[in-house]
């Protein structure tokens, strides 16, 4: 049976204040994962010994829902999927690669990005999530070893509102969760905070940067762009964010993006060995996917000749119900 620990602290004092009502969006951060290097009740391990390799020459980049390969040639991509990339070297390729979902009702669901051969993994990996989205039957949080044949379930546990409410109560807000061959689970309950827009000039021939707060599975994403600059030589006029106006150029797109304009504002989110992109142009409105690094900057892979700069105006948010339901169940 799925077991959980609320830790709480002790000693005596005055009778405690009435609870703190719960916020309208929770933040659910996954910290350390343990599960079994082996089945249960077995010592058959998760994976063969030819399993994949999480220092594969190159990333995966999932953009409009199909995953694109970019292999470390250089450029702007290569140097982007390398940057905090947490490579589990010396590890064991018969160790699991680790997915973690978090569910609601039959249809929504926000996972991670894989984390190869490893029965044992730091994420700090935050979801947001409105409270009212919480179906009556509580959330899943379930963690599956993703293999070439398809994800195996490695345990599962339900997350109640009442559950979650009195860990989001409790001094510490941290619950210790295990399930099947979830050896330990740590979830940390905590209030969602909304931050001032970010507001940034970036040259037009620099490659993405990073902003400053990771976002988080499930917030609402609004990026504008604005700006004057030239690309290449090919056109000779100044463009914006919207990037070229006809279908130029765009051999030199990066390779998720190569039906999108041509020097077009995108973002990208997370960090070696897999991201994920979207295309702003202008301005864009997202439920984010995944949670990680945010990166903006232009669809182009080679960055030298151009000129001029962009600026970005980025706001994070918590979703409504509806809407994280919604992207949730957009997979």
């Amino acid at each position: 049976m799925p077991r959980a620990i609320l830790l709480f602290g002790t000693g005596c004092g005055p009778a405690q204040a009435p609870s703190q009502p719960l916020p309208e969006t929770l933040v659910l951060r996954v910290d350390t994962v343990q599960v079994s290097a082996t089945r249960a009740n077995t010592s058959e391990p998760w994976d063969g010994p030819e399993g994949k390799s999480a220092t594969a020459a190159g990333c995966n980049v999932v953009a409009a829902g199909v995953t694109f390969f970019e292999p470390a040639i250089g450029g702007v991509m290569s140097s982007l999927c390398a940057l905090g990339g947490d490579s589990p070297g010396g590890r064991s390729a018969t160790e699991p690669d680790l997915r973690l979902t978090l569910g609601a009702g039959a249809a929504t669901k926000y996972t991670t990005f894989v984390a190869s051969d490893s029965s044992s993994q730091s994420l700090q990996y935050e979801f947001a999530v409105p409270v009212s989205a919480i179906p009556a039957d509580g959330l899943r949080l379930e963690v599956f070893d993703e293999d070439k044949e398809g994800p195996e379930l490695i345990g599962s546990v339900r997350l109640s509102s009442a559950q979650l409410a009195k860990a989001y109560r409790s001094p510490s807000k941290l619950l210790i969760l295990s399930a099947g061959s979830i050896q330990r689970l740590e979830l940390v309950v905590s209030a969602y905070a909304e931050r001032p827009a970010y507001l940034t000039q970036h040259q037009a021939k620099a490659p993405p940067f990073r902003l400053e707060r990771p976002v988080k599975a499930g917030e609402l994403v609004s990026v504008r762009a604005s700006g004057r600059f030239t690309v290449g030589s090919y056109y000779d006029d100044a463009l914006d964010p919207a990037g070229y106006p006809g279908g130029e150029a765009r051999s030199y797109n990066l390779g998720p993006f190569k039906r999108d304009p041509h020097a077009c504002a995108i973002a990208l989110i997370g960090a070696g060995p897999t991201v994920d992109g979207i295309a702003i142009g202008k301005a864009k409105e997202f439920i984010a996917p995944h949670a990680g690094p945010l990166r903006l900057g232009l669809n182009d892979k080679d960055l030298d000749n151009n000129e001029g700069t962009v600026s970005f105006e980025v706001s994070l948010r918590a979703p409504t119900a509806q809407d994280w339901l919604k992207a949730g169940n957009a997979k």
